[in-house]
């Protein structure tokens, strides 16, 4: 298992570097990749959510800004095929996420939840973007994109959350689809509570 925090996926050439690290890999070599969000997604993720409070504008500008950089990203290291599926996802997380700030705008605030939602997409976009990227540059390889949240079930705690490693082991076990893959790439940060609500 390798982990890559939000420096290492800053930008194009951190993200290329990345993918030439875990290139190298031996082919026999079985490897999960843990990925962060590119560096500063999840506070500029929080400040959408945050503005939208009070100036629903500079809130939609600021997702603006992101689609841009992320849009950037893309252009740079995917070829027109493999971009197109990662940039049409992204712009349904767009669409979901207007809406919860479009709600946070209307009620005037926002709980905790709807914050810890919002943030956790930066995992989902970077994510989603090193696994397109690595099956472009290592063909003959099979790589899987997994979503945590369809297999890390959590509770929270009073020292925060904890793991449910039954409920985890019987998502992870039915995850049919990554058994195979040579490279998994997952979302760092993000996991499913108990009642079945990501967190």
């Amino acid at each position: 298992v390798h982990k890559f925090g939000g420096t290492s996926l800053a930008d194009a050439d951190c993200c290329r570097r990345v993918d030439a690290l875990v290139g190298r890999f031996e082919p026999h070599h079985r490897a999960a990749i843990v990925v962060s969000a590119m560096g500063g997604m999840t506070d500029q993720l929080l400040a959408v959510a945050n503005l939208a409070q009070s100036d629903m504008a500079a809130s939609d500008e600021l997702l603006l800004g992101l689609q841009s950089r992320y849009e950037a990203a893309c252009g740079c290291l995917l070829d027109v095929k493999n971009r197109g599926a990662v940039l049409d996802a992204w712009r349904q997380d767009r669409d979901d996420i207007r809406d919860l700030v479009q709600a946070i705008n209307l009620m005037g605030s926002a709980a905790q939840r709807t914050h810890d939602v919002i943030s956790g997409y930066g995992e989902i976009w970077s994510s989603r973007l090193m696994a397109a990227l690595l099956q472009q540059s290592m063909p003959d390889r099979k790589v899987a994109w997994v979503d945590a949240r369809d297999i890390l079930v959590v509770t929270q705690t009073r020292l925060g959350a904890a793991v449910k490693w039954p409920a985890s082991r019987e998502r992870l076990a039915e995850a049919t689809a990554i058994h195979d893959a040579d490279v998994i790439v997952v979302t760092g940060f993000i996991a499913t509570d108990t009642e079945g609500k990501p967190t």
